[in-house]
This record gives C-alpha cells, structure tokens and sequence, in this order.
C-alpha cells in the first residue's frame, strides 16, 4: 500500500462512508463534514490502516467500497467476513490473522527481523518453515 493509494482511496470515498464516519467520531466530533486535510491526517500515518479501514466497514455491515483496489485488504475482509466459509477455502489467510493476534507477538518480531535483513517473503517462509507459503502474501497486513 502505497501513500498514492491511500489518499486516493480515502478522498474517492463518500461522506457518509463507514471510514469516514469512525475518522469523524473519533478524532474530529461535531464535525459535519471533514476538510481533505481532516480526511488524509490520520490514515497516511496509521500503520494499521487497513485494519481499521477493515473494521469500520464489517461493523457498519456494508462491503468495502471499489476505491479499494488492495487484493490483500479484500482477502482479509472476506476472510472476516464469512469466517466459516473461508476457514475451508482460504487457511491461508485465517493463519495470517492469527499471527497478528497480540499472543503472537514473539513469532512476529522474528518474521519482522527477518524482513528487515532483507529477505523476502517468501526466503523467510523458507528458512522459518513455520506458516504456509501463501499465508507471507498477507503478512504486510498484519505485521
């Protein structure tokens, strides 16, 4: 995900959208409508961007809008989305959002040292032997 990407994204969605709505609530209340300033201050510095993007729109119920092109951020969403049906078709990403969970913080500082030795995805899946292959194409969203 790429800053260009972001504040694409985050200007092309509507008013009334369920990000927009959580930004507004949460750091700009009372607000009715946000500045285009308001609207990238905080999603081009949040690392979890795309959680929280994520977020917003599987608790407003709504299906995340076209602006988002990310292939990943759309895999996540299904995979919460309809858990029971992609634990079956996608393990991959089901074990990729359980390596973000907080008790698997030890596993992720050592994928994230790896990373930052410049190894790729998928030399790290090789030499840790530990997640599928397909689970490190999802990794960027959740470390």
């Amino acid at each position: 995900m790429r800053n260009e990407e972001i504040k694409y994204a985050v200007l092309s969605f509507a008013e009334g959208s369920p990000y927009l709505n959580r930004l507004r609530d949460q750091h700009f209340s009372g607000m009715q409508t946000l500045s285009v300033g308001q609207r990238l201050l905080f999603p081009m510095v949040d690392c979890a961007f795309a959680f929280h993007l994520i977020r917003a729109y599987l608790l407003a119920g709504t299906e995340l809008p076209a602006e988002v092109c990310w292939p990943t951020v759309r895999r996540a969403y299904r995979c919460l989305k309809f858990p029971n049906e992609t634990k079956r078709t996608d393990p991959a990403c089901h074990e990729a959002l359980a390596l973000g969970r907080p008790s698997k913080h030890q596993e992720q500082g050592v994928l994230k040292g790896l990373l930052c030795s410049g190894l790729s995805y998928q030399e790290v899946a090789l030499r840790t032997g530990n997640f599928s292959r397909s689970c490190y194409h999802l990794c960027p969203f959740v470390l």
